[in-house]
Formats: structure tokens, sequence, C-alpha cells
């Protein structure tokens, strides 16, 4: 493994089957870590809100046995100026601890600090660029339900471009072959086309609407669609159209699954929850065996 975990592209497909295979075990109570050095803290710099990535990663370690400290902000007061410089706080905090998460608004935030420590970092999401322990996640979902990655058809399907999860998971599902993925999403908030490129090597096909097909896809992958982002805002009416219905739902395959990153805005109605195909929450519990390989991996 590299010493950071800072893109998707860290990662080979050797090295993401490694992580899946390590967080099978943890799932299924097959090992434990229980020769662990107990002065390793892990540093939680979580500088934009989060509520199951921070808490992820701070029950994974527990979990690991190991400690964390977790920092949500460095302007402690409202009679300082300005806050801290995030290369002063890594500096003061490196005698501390050992290894980072960090999550941050700028999406340059590991250029910023990665000279200023010898300590792994891992990153849990940087501004609109990636999020690839939530990739991880998302692609451990699909492995655990189909055994494979190679030959899924899936359907990402709401505000694509801004969402830093499906960036860096077609970057890592282009380390695997004969995947289709069915875009669904307005013109304007499509992904980036350096990403579809990218995922379109080894016989991987792209295809665009803007207007759901249903059909054959075995993963339906739903983001959020805030109703306002850099591209504009967007009315409920357009918004709707891009929705997980329970009618929707109940049209898909049976062996097909509704994933998402969660937290949910309105882009799944929650009369899908009870459907067979609702495999979202599972997705959250599997976070846990993934972070803790991650953990493991990088930092211990």
């Amino acid at each position: 493994m590299p010493r950071n975990l800072l893109s998707i592209n860290d990662l080979s497909k050797a090295d993401i089957l490694a992580i899946f295979k390590r967080a099978d075990s943890f799932r299924k109570q097959q090992t434990s870590v229980t020769q662990v050095d107990l002065s390793k803290i892990g540093g939680l710099l979580f500088f934009e809100p989060s509520t199951r990535t921070r808490i992820g990663f701070e029950v994974a370690t527990w979990k690991l046995g190991v400690k964390t400290v977790i920092m949500q902000e460095t302007k402690l007061t409202d009679t300082m100026s300005k806050a801290e410089s995030m290369r002063d706080t890594i500096r003061t905090l490196n005698p501390f601890v050992t290894f980072y998460g960090i999550r941050h608004f700028d999406e340059n935030i590991f250029n910023e600090v990665a000279p200023f420590t010898e300590h792994p970092i891992i990153n849990c999401g940087n501004g609109y660029q990636e999020h690839p322990t939530q990739a991880l996640i998302d692609a451990y979902a699909m492995w655990t339900k189909f055994g494979r990655l190679d030959g899924l058809n899936i359907t990402m399907i709401g505000e694509l471009k801004y969402a830093r999860a499906v960036h860096s998971l077609l970057m890592l599902l282009s380390n695997f072959s004969n995947i289709t993925i069915n875009e669904v999403s307005p013109v304007e908030l499509q992904v980036q086309e350096d990403y579809k490129k990218l995922f379109e090597i080894h016989d991987n096909t792209y295809n665009r609407s803007t207007k759901p097909r249903w059909g054959n896809e075995q993963v339906v992958y739903v983001t959020g669609f805030p109703p306002k982002n850099p591209s504009g805002t967007f009315s409920q009416v357009i918004r709707d159209k891009y929705k997980i219905t329970q009618a929707v739902a109940e049209a898909l395959s049976s062996d097909c699954i509704i994933l998402n990153a969660l937290p949910r805005i309105d882009e799944i109605d929650q009369g899908v929850d009870g459907l067979p195909g609702a495999y979202y929450f599972k997705q959250n519990e599997l976070g846990l065996s993934v972070r803790m390989a991650v953990i493991e991996s990088f930092c211990l």
C-alpha cells in the first residue's frame, strides 16, 4: 500500500481487492487485531460537516483498539481575526497523533498539508474532488452482493458533476472491465469528460441520458440532488425526474440493488426502504468493515 490514501488512484486493482478481502474478514469476524500498538492515535480533522464518515472512522478505530482525537475548526473564538493555517495545525498536531483522517471543503487541501507531516493521511472528502473511502464502500457493497465488479450494469442517477464519491467510484471501477455505466442526469450536471474517459478503459462502456430508461441494470446508484449547486438552482419539478419512487423501485429487476451514500435528501422515497432492493442501509453498515481495513492498511 502507498503511504497515503489521498486519491482512489493511489490504489491498484490488487490493493482494492486486498482491502475488500480484509473487510470481509472483519465483517465475518474471522480475524481481529489483538496486538495493537496502543501509542497509535488518529487525528480526525473534519473541517466540513459530517456525521457518517466521522463517526464511521471513530468507531472503526475503536474496534481496532486505537484512539482518535477530533478537530472541527481552528478559529476557536470570535476574538481571533482568522483561523489558524492548516500547515500550522498539522505541525502542531504531529507530535500528538500518528495518522490523519482529513475532510475539507478545499479541493487542494492535501497540497497544503502533506508536505508538513510524515504521518499517513486518509482523504475523507476534499471539496467537489474526491471521496476515496466512500468509493471503496460503494464498490464493496456491489462486490458483496454480486461477488465481482467486472461486467456489472450500473445506472448512476441524479446530480453527478459535483458528487465527489461518484468521481472516486468511476476511477475505482476503471480498474475493472466490461462494466456499463448508464448516466442519468441533467446536461448541466453530467460527469466531467475526464472521469468518463478514464472509466472507459478496459472495455468499459459509458452511456449518457437525461431521462431514465430502466432495463437490465444490476445497480442503481442514486446521488443527492440539492436544489442549489454551483451550476445553478433546480426546481422540485426537475429534481423529481431523477427520484427513485416506490413505483420505479418495484419495476427494477429482482436482483437489482439501490445504493446511496447518504444522507438522503429526497432522492429516494421512504416507501422504497422496505423493498428487497433497498441496499443503502446495508451499504452504510458495510462501511465499518471497509474503514477498519483502510485504517489497518495505511495507519497501523
